[in-house]
């Protein structure tokens, strides 16, 4: 079963040009504030594949919903300066399993998408067919599918 009970938060940073640095180097005051607020840093990633240069994406992991309303807030204020940064929250689907972060080297790909709430099933259904077959045939490992909590009536968004 999915991490599901568990509120996590996508937050999207835009460092100043060539700063990125300086944002995993805050990583622990960044874990210190969730954990402050009932939270954790479940992850930290520098963009890598199809996103701008200085683009962080920082993951939170919450035990709830309520907890998890502060996220945005605990991390900006413990946060390098930014061009601009954005929270949302989510919830596990197909993955993760437990709140256990991810601890494998390699390349991290974050994509979001939006589609008709009917047509969930069906998405989710895709993903967890092709996953297997993907990830022996490329060494690699899906860490998760979340889903947005905060998407527009009648849309699905991960």
């Amino acid at each position: 079963m999915p991490d599901a009970a568990a509120t996590y938060v996508l937050h999207t940073v835009l460092a100043q040009p060539r700063e990125w640095r300086a944002i995993g180097d805050a990583a622990a005051q960044i874990d210190a504030a969730l954990k402050g607020i009932g939270g954790e840093l479940y992850g930290a990633w520098r963009s890598q594949i199809g996103r701008p240069r200085d683009e962080v994406t920082l993951v939170s992991r919450f035990e709830g919903a309520a907890e998890a309303s502060d996220a945005a807030a605990a991390v900006l204020n413990v946060l390098p300066p930014a061009r601009a940064s954005s929270a949302r929250p989510m919830r596990a689907t197909l993955r993760p399993l437990d709140g256990a972060p991810p601890t494998r080297q390699g390349n991290y790909a974050f994509r979001t998408f939006d589609l008709d709430a009917g047509n969930w099933d069906e998405f989710e259904a895709l993903c967890a067919g092709a996953w297997p077959g993907f990830e022996s045939a490329y060494d690699s490992q899906v860490i998760g599918l979340w889903r947005f909590t905060d998407a527009a009536i009648g849309r699905a968004e991960a």
